[in-house]
This record gives C-alpha cells, sequence and structure tokens, in this order.
C-alpha cells in the first residue's frame, strides 16, 4: 500500500487542498521514490497501482540481485547518495542539513570500506 501511486496522488492532493506543505513534499518524495523503484524489482516487484489494479511490473533488472545487474545497481545507488550528501554537507543552511549530510555519507560509507577490505584481504 506505501508503494501505491494512486494512494499517494490521492494524499497529495489532500495535502494541497488544505495547505499543508510538508505533507505535499512528503508524498511527492514517496511519489519519486515508487517511480525510480518501479523499473528495478523483479522477483520482488510491488503494487504500484493497487487498487486500481494488482498487476505488478516484473523488471529485467534487479536493485540487489547479481545476475540481473544487481551490482551495478547498488554501485549507483551509492554513489547517488555520497554525491547527494556532499551536495548537503557543502551547500545548505541550517548547519543541521549538513549534519544529516555527513551522517548519511557515514553510514554508506562504512560498510563500503569493510565491504571492500574484505574482498582485497579475502
Amino acid at each position: 500500500m506505501f508503494n501505491s501511486l494512486p494512494f499517494i496522488a490521492v494524499g497529495a492532493v489532500i495535502a494541497w487542498r488544505v495547505s499543508a506543505p510538508a505533507w505535499l513534499a512528503f508524498f511527492a518524495s514517496m511519489a519519486t521514490h515508487c517511480l525510480t523503484d518501479l523499473p528495478v524489482h523483479r522477483e520482488d516487484a510491488h503494487g504500484h497501482f493497487l487498487p486500481l489494479t494488482s498487476w505488478r511490473f516484473v523488471s529485467p533488472v534487479s536493485h540487489w540481485d547479481p545476475q540481473h545487474y544487481g551490482l551495478i545497481m547498488t554501485v549507483a545507488e551509492v554513489l547517488l547518495v555520497v554525491l547527494g550528501s556532499a551536495v548537503l554537507m557543502r551547500y545548505y543552511q541550517p548547519r543541521a542539513w549538513s549534519v544529516i549530510g555527513g551522517i548519511l555519507l557515514a553510514i554508506y560509507l562504512i560498510p563500503l570500506a569493510v565491504g571492500v577490505t574484505y574482498l582485497i584481504l579475502g
């Protein structure tokens, strides 16, 4: 249900009508997630059009399965998060956004460093 574009659209329209910009931003972020999520799920495809239909798009690409480009998708996701975190840290005020960017960067880079070290020292 949380990946349902019709439900998200209803929530966004309600937020817009009652002039709730924070909620409108929330629903916009949910819709953006769904639209970027749609093309990268195979066996775990979501019902993005519930309750209108139970159809699920089964993509040839998986965001996690190495047999279906999962490694490429993982690298792309990490690079996007690192880039976005760096932008938050560098350009956004108040300072809290820089702290959030730094935390996101650490969350992604620490496990990445551990994984690369494991692969190298194996």
